[in-house]
């Protein structure tokens, strides 16, 4: 159950990089970064099944091999992606050195694996062959490469973390928190695997029992890696949905009351099949025109145009008079603003009490 919880959110990260990658330009970094993010759900996934892998391909154990080298391909290509974020002109050598470097560690695993005597019966875990210089140098090489790239993953987050404005969009600062944390709880796995294939060079007779350990450990890093990315996308999402709907309820009363009062500015919208953000935000254009409308058609008296709350109070008394309720707004030059006087209209007129506000003459 947690390695299909597991692959679904890894999969679901790789699919969301995939689908932003087609449709922005491309450039160095977005493209190394859903390389990457491809890498980890098909390493994983090969990792999961790897018994079924090296039946299907007839070649025992080739699916670790595939693993670690996938593995290892994505570390160089998150590595570059680091480069590119923090150079506005990534350094050309250190790009080609991080690739040569992935390439060079995924050559060497397989060269390694090639030459060990690992090829007769699928092995649960290879660990148990380390006594064989040949395999030993093979998980030397994939663990040592794969902290030394965790390792640079923790220091870029906790740089940016630390170092970020308050001002920073919340999506990047999560993401960038539930990746460095990911990679964090990812280093012990790295340690107990590499103490795992240490442990059969002084002790032919372990049974293993410690990479079973980083085993069950190893979905909860990935987890938290799908989530940190998945989090660019839903983050946002629910933060506009979020700030959408309270400013629903801080302009209903008001959308709801001149409307009633002047029912000929209320525009009928077909309701289409759209997204729940789409709909949200046509609604809320809606309102503002609607509310706009109404109150140029309704006349207060002129001592109510000294301010949002004392119009509200008016609004909510009902007074009449020879000025245009529109006029106690003040100019603005974008939406924005424009919302946010009719925000700070809103909420007053929910705060007005009719008995203790007092008349405007």
């Amino acid at each position: 159950m947690i390695q299909t919880a597991t692959l679904v959110l890894l999969w679901s990260a790789a699919a969301y990089r995939v689908c932003v990658t087609m449709r922005s330009p491309n450039v160095l970094w977005r493209s190394t970064f859903t390389a990457a993010m491809v890498s980890v759900p098909l390493a994983a996934t090969v990792h999961f099944y790897r018994a079924d892998v090296g039946r299907i391909l007839g070649q025992p154990n080739v699916g670790g091999l595939i693993t670690h080298a996938v593995f290892a391909l994505g570390a160089a290509s998150v590595n570059v992606y680091l480069e590119a974020l923090q150079h506005e002109l990534p350094r050309r050598r250190i790009v080609r050195f991080h690739f040569a470097v992935g390439l060079a560690i995924a050559a060497l695993m397989i060269g390694t694996w090639l030459v060990s005597p690992i090829h007769q019966v699928e092995y649960v875990d290879l660990s148990v062959e380390s006594v064989y210089l040949s395999v030993a140098a093979y998980h030397v090489l994939f663990y040592g490469y794969m902290s030394l790239s965790l390792l640079n993953i923790i220091r870029f987050c906790a740089a940016e973390t630390w170092s970020a404005p308050r001002s920073a969009a919340p999506a990047r600062a999560l993401s960038l928190v539930l990746i460095g944390v990911a990679c964090i709880s990812g280093l012990p796995v790295m340690i107990l695997f590499g103490v795992n294939v240490a442990i059969p060079v002084f002790d032919p007779g372990s049974d293993g029992s410690i990479g079973r350990v980083g085993s069950a450990i190893l979905p909860w890093p990935l987890m938290l890696l799908a989530i940190g990315v998945l989090s660019l996308l839903t983050v946002p999402w629910c933060a506009e949905v979020l700030t959408m709907r309270r400013r629903w309820v801080a302009l209903r009363p008001l959308w709801q009351d001149l409307t009633a009062r002047h029912p000929e500015v209320h525009l009928s919208i077909a309701e289409d099949r759209v997204h729940l953000r789409d709909r949200l935000r046509i609604r809320e254009q809606r309102v503002i025109t609607e509310i706009h409308d109404a109150l140029r058609r309704e006349m207060v008296p002129v001592g109510a145009l000294m301010g949002p709350e004392v119009l509200a109070g008016a609004l909510r008394r009902r007074e009449h008079g020879g000025a245009a309720a529109t006029e106690a707004l003040s100019r603005t030059h974008d939406r924005d603003e424009d919302l946010g006087g009719l925000l700070t209209l809103g909420r007053a007129y929910n705060r007005a009490d009719v008995d203790r506000v007092p008349t405007v003459v």
